[in-house]
């Protein structure tokens, strides 16, 4: 079993912590360890298997990569990233890179929806960027494969439907329905709205305590996705071409039936890319 000198904690979840660690080569990797005191819950143990499978069967540039698994250690030895996208959507705003990204993304989500996977979690702190400044998509401890699908693996966890982070959800999330791969597309177009546009599309006005109806933030956003229009990206970012506001939004259509696929998406952001050249 490979040895590993641990550099620096680079986050900690519900589930696990991710270590910047260094092997015996000298290659940087990423270390994520399942919380001790999950180790003993089979459930646990279970999904961090099914997790590794997962990503050991999938490959494409535009996922983060694993490089080992080691149950005895419960953990997996990941491609270390630099950062995660929330952290790069705090810096300066650079459209054309932005463009780029978002390329990059929906790219890894055609080859994910091809192969029958719906991610579930897609969010910017679950996309990275490599070392040369690629976007990745990561965390598949939620996947599972589309209701209906002829993947080769089966629901990867037994957990209650309503899964991820409630400002990324879609529609068909919340309310507990049957999910597809246009469940990815929607909150792809939540990422790609703020990516854009700086702001979620649905959001509460009081995030962090009640609101005035007594509901939680939650809640409130959850009525937002289940109902509201977003307001137009132009409004919050003119430099945009109208075709990327168009494809962002039809992505949030509430109708699953509705919203492109991601290759249809991918090919207007070339299109609007293009232009840029």
């Amino acid at each position: 079993m490979p040895e590993y000198k641990l550099l620096n904690p680079v986050g900690k979840g519900m589930t696990a912590t991710v270590h910047k660690a260094q092997d015996a080569s000298g290659r940087v990797v990423a270390l994520k360890d399942l919380l001790p005191e999950h180790r003993g819950d089979p459930k646990r143990l279970k999904g961090l298997e099914q997790e590794a499978s997962l990503m050991a069967s999938l490959k494409h540039p535009g996922l983060v990569g694993l490089i080992a698994y080691e149950p005895e250690k419960f953990r997996m030895v990941l491609e270390f990233m630099s950062k995660s996208l929330r952290q790069a959507m705090e810096e300066p705003f650079h459209y054309a890179q932005r463009l780029q990204w978002a390329l990059e993304i929906t790219d890894a989500l055609a080859y994910l929806h091809g192969e029958g996977i719906v991610h579930k979690d897609i969010k910017p702190e679950n996309i990275f960027l490599s070392m040369s400044g690629k976007a990745k998509l990561g965390d598949f401890g939620f996947a599972e494969v589309e209701a209906g699908a002829l993947g080769r693996l089966k629901a990867l966890f037994s957990k209650p439907r309503i899964q991820g982070t409630v400002a990324y959800l879609s529609p068909e999330q919340v309310r507990q329905q049957p999910l597809s791969t246009k469940a990815d597309i929607f909150s792809w177009g939540v990422v790609l709205y703020e990516l854009f546009g700086g702001q979620r599309p649905f959001r509460s006005e009081q995030e962090q305590v009640r609101t005035a109806g007594g509901q939680t933030a939650e809640m409130s956003i959850i009525r937002r996705i289940v109902k509201d229009r977003p307001t137009s990206l132009k409004e919050l970012n003119a430099e945009l071409d109208k075709e990327l506001e168009w494809v962002v939004l039809q992505c949030l259509n509430k109708d699953p039936a509705q919203r492109p696929d991601a290759m249809a998406v991918m090919s207007v952001l070339k299109r609007v890319q293009a232009k840029l050249k």
